[in-house]
């Protein structure tokens, strides 16, 4: 993770950035394409990956109509996400240690197994809830932040902005905050 920045709805200039975009559900596509992205694991980061819950598994297994161990694997007991994910949303790191927990598969590139020529193969809504959250992040005391990565295509036609950002990859606060209500609520 290369940072993240707090986002202040206040701020006019973040306003006036945002109302200039308009949702592109292509851009992380594009990105990929590209060859990075935040569906690829990078070598130093192989150890690790976000978990699943066993809700999610079972809706990527119905989605992919595959047996989860084609697309899953169990992560390590005391597999332990890097300081600086610790430090930037201490919920979020605790959701994802709690036993129990499975990650998606990875093909010999460090590529998830869902990802195709044109982004993810799977539905939206059957996608797991940390790549519906990214590059969003909720850290102590509930404040929405976004992950800085000049890897990320979307990150950086929207100059950093936050607002520009939701507004590009198509979603809300008030969608942020659910999913990742959710997304704490299923690693308990």
């Amino acid at each position: 993770m290369s940072g993240s920045r707090n986002i202040d709805p206040q701020s006019p200039a973040k306003r006036s950035v945002s109302s200039a975009f308009s949702p592109d559900p292509a851009v992380c596509a594009r990105c990929h394409r590209g060859g990075g992205g935040c569906c690829r694991r990078g070598k130093d980061e192989a150890g690790w990956a976000f978990g699943l819950s066993r809700v999610e598994l079972e809706t990527l297994a119905a989605a992919s109509s595959l047996d989860p161990k084609r697309f899953a694997t169990p992560l390590p007991p005391g597999e332990a996400l890097p300081p600086e994910a610790e430090s930037l949303a201490p919920a979020l790191a605790s959701s994802l240690l709690r036993g129990g927990r499975w990650r998606l598969r990875a093909d010999h590139s460090g590529a998830c197994v869902f990802l195709g020529a044109a982004g993810c193969r799977l539905p939206r809504p059957a996608r797991p809830l940390f790549c519906r959250l990214y590059p969003f992040l909720f850290g102590a005391g509930g404040v929405l932040l976004v992950v800085a990565s000049s890897e990320c295509l979307a990150w950086r036609r929207a100059r950093g902005h936050p607002r520009a950002l939701m507004r590009l990859l198509g979603t809300t606060r008030a969608e942020l905050r659910a999913l990742y209500q959710r997304l704490v609520a299923l690693a308990g």
